[in-house]
């Protein structure tokens, strides 16, 4: 005869089964079915970071973007990268999971190299706002420099109309360190400096509030090695006659000079921007021609507009790209003319009355 019904063994089996399933549905979270309430996993943060200012690697013209990476223990890394403005302090804000976290932000340049870095640890908690400040430094390896920066035996004349230094660090006509900072001057001065290994010339000028140059000073080569402190001495001079209230000069003093500060890449269309500064003239007097090399010579950036102003500080700026593949070119020349030189044509040699300085940077193929 057919058997109907469950054995016992297969009776037992489904009330386990319907055991379980009611368990699942009712008994979850415990509470007999009533909603959980989670407390809170993350918090805002608000990363503060400041970048140094007394470096070689000038923050300004290298860094390109700021990336700020989380860590921590059960989480998923969190990643978060900007592009960098050019101010020396920013900040971005966050979520991050409450705990024990480790904040480490990196300053890349445009190859997303990291060129300064810096790390700190917190534990965030919820409830309120997280504040996260982080110093960057250089990767690079630094060496300190200590300028004693003095005014001749018995000259004092004038030192109480000193409201501010400047010192810059230049390598081969390049500026790669300046700063400028308030100070009492009453004769004699000390200045450390952090500054990547290299070898420098550098120039001090004491200046008065309306920007001039009341003193200036400049050392020989000096090599600075990694982990030893250089002492450099710099005597000051009121600065040669005809220097204008308004610019305030470095490098060589005299003739006027065109320096570059930054020079951009081979090849790259998103950095085409050459900087640069001169010294020797006053800036409403004279004005710079920008040409590139590609085939030939081009002036940039465009045939009706071509006139490079310099700013109240000695301070120049060409947008070098304005097409084809000016990204390419191999070679630029700047000229310094005077303002009655109206032309786009390639001046003469100088020095002529309206052909001040010029100067030829190389910029070959990798």
């Amino acid at each position: 005869m057919k058997q109907t019904g469950f054995t016992l063994i297969e009776l037992l089996i489904v009330i386990a089964i319907i055991a379980i399933t009611a368990g699942l549905l009712t008994g979850c979270g415990g509470g007999g079915g009533k909603s959980v309430v989670t407390p809170d996993t993350t918090a805002k943060v608000v990363v503060k970071f400041s970048l140094p200012t007394a470096t070689t690697r000038a923050p300004v013209t290298d860094v390109k973007f700021i990336t700020i990476t989380v860590t921590g223990i059960n989480m998923a890394p969190i990643s978060q990268t900007v592009d960098f403005d050019g101010a020396n302090t920013a900040e971005m804000s966050l979520d991050v999971p409450v705990g024990q976290r480790t904040f480490q932000a990196d300053a890349k340049d445009k190859d997303e190299k990291i060129i300064f870095t810096g790390k700190t640890t917190q534990d965030i908690t919820a409830g309120t706002v997280n504040s996260i400040a982080i110093d960057l430094n250089s990767t690079d390896p630094l060496g300190q420099v200590t300028l004693n920066i003095s005014m001749p035996p018995g000259e004092t004349g004038g030192l109480s109309d000193v409201t501010q230094m400047e010192i810059v660090a230049q390598t081969n006509l390049t500026v790669m360190y300046t700063d400028k900072f308030d100070c009492v001057f009453t004769g004699s001065l000390t200045r450390p400096l952090m500054l990547n290994i290299n070898s420098y010339e550098f120039t001090v000028n004491a200046l008065s509030s309306a920007g001039t140059v009341l003193f200036t000073g400049k050392s020989g080569l000096v090599a600075i090695t990694e982990g030893n402190s250089t002492p450099v001495s710099i005597t000051l001079q009121p600065p040669a006659t005809g220097v204008g209230v308004g610019l305030t000069i470095w490098g060589d003093l005299g003739p006027p000079t065109i320096y570059t500060t930054y020079v951009p890449p081979y090849g790259d269309p998103k950095d085409t921007i050459l900087r640069g500064k001169v010294t020797g003239v006053l800036p409403d007097s004279a004005h710079l021609l920008v040409y590139i090399y590609y085939n030939s010579w081009i002036i940039k950036p465009y045939n009706n507009n071509y006139q490079i102003k310099i700013d109240s500080n000695g301070y120049w700026a060409c947008q070098t790209y304005t097409g084809g593949y000016d990204y390419n070119a191999t070679a630029f020349r700047v000229y310094l003319v005077t303002n009655d030189y109206g032309s786009s044509a390639m001046p003469p040699d100088p020095p002529t009355a309206q052909s001040l300085a010029m100067l030829e940077i190389p910029r070959p193929r990798p």
